[in-house]
C-alpha cells in the first residue's frame, strides 16, 4: 500500500536483483526515479480501479416484459 511506504524510514527499490535506489519516500520522490515511476504506476493502478468499482448507472427498468422472461 501507499500509505505504508510513505511511513518507512528507508526504502530499498531494486531492479533485476540490483539496488538502484535508497532513501525515505520524500526523498526518492523529488528524484524523480525508479521509485517515482513505480509510485506512479500504483496511483494511477489505484485511480482505475476507483473508477471500476464506481456503479454503473441503472437502466430503465422494462416492465412491458415479465420478469419470469416469456412466460
Amino acid at each position: 500500500r501507499l500509505s505504508t511506504l510513505r511511513k518507512a524510514d528507508r526504502l530499498v527499490v531494486m531492479d533485476r536483483g540490483e539496488i538502484v535506489e535508497v532513501g525515505p519516500h520524500d526523498e526518492l520522490m523529488a528524484r524523480e526515479g525508479a521509485y517515482w515511476r513505480l509510485y506512479q504506476a500504483q496511483l494511477r493502478h489505484v485511480d482505475d480501479d476507483e473508477d471500476d468499482s464506481a456503479p454503473a448507472p441503472a437502466a430503465p427498468a422494462d416492465h412491458s416484459v415479465h420478469p419470469a422472461g416469456n412466460a
